[in-house]
């Protein structure tokens, strides 16, 4: 029997293409709003032009704020984000200085590049709210067990301190599989040394 011949899609009908750019601006809007007050977007010289056109405007429901964003926020590069991530690597690092740099609260993790180029390490913090759609997932249609090893260490943490010099809160650095996995599961790498103990749970060995 042939295998039938799959052709790729190269284009959308009109009506699909209006549910797309609905659902593609519906979304934009929602992040713009929810991060519109963080450090960055209230301080950032590539967002100027853009704080200034939307100072007046209802930046959840107005729909002309995405016109805006569209034709004055330019791409940006790491460096537009180093000085505030670097924040989160000063020693000590204060709590009220960490909070809602690059989007609301405290990272869950943080991500880093592996500098394989030769240049230094670039550190990537990643949000709950940017990682509340991602899920893990298994679809196998399959009979018997399934064994999946993967490594869910850290390396090391961000520790934010409070104003009475105690650490508040600490933020792991790790590599974004584990991190993301930790995070759906809810796994606290405070929590390791008792989950270790559990039947059948292999150990995380933080580097």
């Amino acid at each position: 029997m042939d295998t039938p011949k799959i052709h790729p899609v190269t284009s959308l009908s009109s009506d699909l293409r209006a549910v797309l750019q609905g659902d593609t601006n519906k979304r934009l809007q929602s992040i713009i709003g929810a991060n519109i007050n963080t450090r960055f977007a209230t301080s950032s010289s590539a967002l100027a032009d853009f704080r200034l056109a939307i100072a007046d405007k209802d930046v959840q429901n107005d729909t002309t704020v995405l016109f805006d964003f569209r034709h004055l926020v330019p791409p940006t590069r790491y460096d537009s984000y180093s000085p505030l991530i670097t924040k989160f690597i000063e020693h000590p690092c204060n709590l009220s200085e960490a909070e809602n740099l690059l989007a609301p609260g405290l990272p869950r993790f943080f991500c880093f590049s592996s500098s394989t180029s030769g240049s230094p390490r670039k550190y990537f913090p990643r949000y709950y709210q940017s990682l509340q759609s991602r899920h893990i997932t298994e679809n196998i249609d399959a009979v018997g067990s399934i064994v999946s090893i993967c490594y869910l260490g850290h390396r090391k943490f961000v520790e934010l301190v409070s104003q009475s010099g105690e650490i508040a809160h600490k933020v792991p650095i790790a590599p974004s599989f584990p991190a993301r996995s930790r995070t759906t599961m809810n796994w606290s790498p405070e929590t390791d040394d008792s989950r270790m103990t559990l039947r059948g749970t292999c150990p995380i060995v933080q580097e």
